[in-house]
């Protein structure tokens, strides 16, 4: 995996692009991953499960360059939310309410 930009969202939330493609092309659908490590709103049950306060990674699944790198930068500028990208989440819906 290839981190290709790093950078942080405007509530501080540190964000990257991260490029899976030569690494794993047989394995993912998708190529390009927006890595995000907000603040969890809620507790999840299990040891590495996101706990309520604390930073934890969350998934969003692109499949070529451009669309990641779109998102990515309406993210930095504050013009969308991680929220805003729920079709792309690679999670479930327990995971999706901590953000």
């Amino acid at each position: 995996m290839e981190i290709t930009i790093k950078g942080t969202m405007p509530n501080g939330a540190k964000i990257q692009i991260e490029d899976w493609s030569k690494d794993l092309p047989h394995l993912l659908n998708t190529k390009y991953i927006i890595g995000a490590y907000p603040i969890s709103k809620r507790s999840l049950q299990g040891q590495f499960a996101a706990k309520e306060g604390k930073t934890f990674r969350a998934a969003f699944n692109f499949s070529n360059k451009e669309d990641a790198e779109k998102a990515y930068n309406k993210l930095i500028n504050g013009e969308t939310a991680l929220t805003d990208y729920y079709a792309n989440f690679n999670g479930n819906n327990k995971e999706f309410s901590c953000i």
